[in-house]
């Protein structure tokens, strides 16, 4: 589970009138160009020592066999078991980003990116206040919206110009 996010595409008028909505297509949303990446639920995570609690490491996050330490390798600190399941609230749509706390060992999220991450972070930059993206749920972020929920994701990976979902 996770939600993608998508660079929102101006509205194509044909001739006979109709408006088209090219990012609503399937085919754009998977389109390089437009798919900016994924975030999903990437399990607890030390936020004061920005380290997984995966045994395998962050590429081992994502995987079915993935294995759990009980506390933080490095300071030790053990998990709250009360903000374990934020990251899949987010991703329910249950908790919001202003919900979302850092700090301790709690959950987080994993951001798959699909185009380069200076060339979103320079767009959103430009765009702080206008809606550019979208979710596949039809939620709208201006720029500053999308770098803020960014903040839930410390665990990053890269699938530039490749299609995936």
């Amino acid at each position: 589970m996770g939600t993608n996010f998508y660079f929102i595409v101006p509205a194509v008028t044909l001739p006979t009138g109709e408006v088209l909505h090219l990012w609503k297509m399937s085919v754009m949303r998977e389109h390089p160009a437009v798919h900016i990446g994924k975030r999903s639920a990437a399990g607890p995570y030390c936020w004061d020592c920005n380290t997984t609690l995966c045994v395998q490491g962050n590429a081992g996050i994502h995987a079915h066999v993935a294995e759990w330490h009980a506390c933080c390798p490095k300071c030790g600190q053990v998990r709250d078991e009360t903000g374990l399941g934020q990251s899949a609230a987010l991703e329910l749509g249950f908790k919001t980003m202003s919900q979302m706390q850092s700090k301790g060992v709690r959950s987080c999220s994993s951001f798959r990116w699909g185009i380069p991450k200076d060339v979103v972070f320079k767009t959103c930059q430009a765009n702080l206040e206008t809606g550019i993206i979208q979710d596949e749920y039809d939620r709208v972020y201006t720029g500053t919206l999308f770098l803020k929920m960014l903040d839930a994701c410390p665990i990053e990976f890269e699938s530039i110009g490749q299609c995936f979902s």
